[in-house]
């Protein structure tokens, strides 16, 4: 190969290494992640890349990486991260990988925190210019449904109030999208996690639920604790979030959110106590019923936490709409019905 060929060669690897591009802005300071630098850090730590002052931002909050052609943000934070996209869309991040396209901006936490301004771009078939990878919707494009509720694939698409939210697949959010579906229907605990999850259910739970549905019930065992070892350990990890909040409140002053947090913590202290006897033995449940109201209870309010976090005005509908107990439902306001598409 001549040296002329050589470097020509040379030149088209590079155009192709050099295909794509993001640019990160915040105030007046901008990076550029791309495969010479293919990992950007971001955080209120001084050894971040990105260093971010929002009192939301964990001290290393997470990164943007490119690799493949592609960008994505991984988070690692406590408060997760929330992506801003065109068409009032939004995806909420916590401790999960979310890809990163065309433009929009990155917030730490909540919605109104400090935003980081973010644009991919790829090279001009020429290789000397570059172009944004955002795309206009076209008027002949169907606009997203005023409210939706679906799964696909392993995120779910949630719209409400000309909004828009992506989030990873939850079992609180299968049982959330199924109440919302049959606004005003209450369905007993067992009958929903037998309806969406049948791995969850225990035999005596299946029983139980066979014979209030007038069938033949599975061989039945003894009922178990109140609350089984993963249970406690997502109340008590719960418990920890919540005085970490309190404790961030109370420095910043946040009186409002301070009490939120501790009459949570409250609550779940009291239903943990139920739960646990002196010395730490566990209490027997009534029933399996039991078991199957604080598993469907625990991820209900998880997945309500991760909406309040994507879309408040929509975590405060549900959280006001949605009741959890021994049966559950979702019960909007006769006078103001709010339709859900499938």
């Amino acid at each position: 190969m001549t040296d002329e060929s050589l470097s020509s060669k040379r030149t088209a690897d590079r155009s192709r290494t050099f295909a794509a591009r993001l640019r990160l802005s915040i105030g007046r300071d901008e990076h550029v992640v791309d495969v010479e630098r293919p990992v950007v850090r971001f955080g209120r730590a001084e050894d971040n890349d990105v260093r971010i002052g929002d009192e939301f931002a964990s001290r290393h909050h997470g990164t943007i990486a490119y690799r493949n052609g592609t960008f994505s943000l991984q988070d690692d934070s406590r408060n997760g991260t929330v992506i801003l996209l065109a068409g009032d869309r939004s995806l909420y991040a916590h401790q999960e990988r979310i890809p990163l396209e065309a433009e929009g901006e990155i917030r730490l936490g909540h919605v109104d925190g400090e935003a980081m301004r973010f644009v991919v771009e790829t090279r001009s078939p020429e290789g000397d210019t570059w172009i944004s990878a955002a795309r206009r919707p076209t008027a002949a494009e169907k606009p997203p449904p005023a409210n939706l509720f679906r799964q696909e694939g392993e995120y779910w698409t949630i719209a409400y109030g000309g909004s828009m939210l992506r989030l990873r697949d939850a079992k609180g959010l299968r049982y959330l999208a199924h109440l919302v579906r049959h606004p005003g229907r209450e369905f007993h605990v067992l009958d929903l996690v037998l309806l969406l999850s049948d791995e969850d259910v225990p035999q005596p739970a299946a029983a139980e639920s066979a014979r209030r549905r007038g069938r033949r019930p599975l061989p039945a065992s003894s009922a178990g604790p109140v609350l089984d070892a993963t249970a406690k350990a997502e109340y008590r990890r719960r418990l920890e979030e919540l005085r970490e909040q309190i404790e961030e409140a109370e420095r910043f002053n946040d009186i409002g959110r301070a009490e939120t947090a501790r009459a949570e913590m409250e609550a779940l202290a009291t239903q943990l106590a139920q739960a646990v006897g002196l010395g730490g033995r566990d209490r027997e449940a009534a029933s399996d019923a039991e078991r199957a109201r604080v598993t469907v209870t625990l991820r209900v309010k998880a997945a309500l936490d991760k909406i309040r976090r994507g879309h408040p005005s929509l975590g405060h509908h549900l959280s006001t709409c949605v009741h959890t107990g021994r049966f559950c439902s979702y019960a909007p306001d006769p006078a103001n019905p709010v339709p859900w598409d499938p």
